[in-house]
């Protein structure tokens, strides 16, 4: 979500706090499928992962006492029924600009439907989660 990115939503969090401020973003993602199908409709993913992490950690540590930043990875596999895979996919991926919802939702089921095993996608998901605290000064 990009807006967990902005350093003025940030800085507004650690203005209204009267001691301690925490902060949970992705500082990395991968989701093979979502990954896979956003490529195919839209193009590689552009969005600056480590240059936004920089950029509010820097902000936090400037306006921060006490920051404190963890790291946690967290994997996952989800096994989902192929025609829920479809109606997820495309409920994450679909915008206006793309064209219609039902013409997604077919090509998402010809990308998809050869990788099913037994009538299951298996999504393989890696989040590697930023969990920063700090007190206000």
């Amino acid at each position: 979500c990009p807006i967990m990115f902005d350093v003025e939503n940030i800085r507004a969090m650690h203005e209204a706090s009267h001691d301690k401020c925490l902060w949970i973003a992705f500082s990395e993602r991968s989701d093979e499928m979502v990954d896979m199908l956003s490529e195919h409709f839209f193009g590689r993913d552009s969005f600056p992962w480590d240059g936004k992490m920089k950029e509010c950690l820097e902000a936090i540590h400037e306006m921060g006492h006490n920051v404190k930043v963890t790291y946690k990875t967290v994997p996952e596999t989800e096994v989902i029924s192929l025609e829920k895979a479809i109606n997820y996919f495309t409920m994450r991926l679909h915008n206006n600009g793309w064209g219609a919802i039902d013409d997604m939702k077919e090509e998402i089921r010809n990308l998809i439907e050869p990788l099913a095993i037994n009538g299951e996608i298996h999504n393989k998901t890696v989040d590697k989660i930023a969990w920063v605290s700090w007190s206000v000064k």
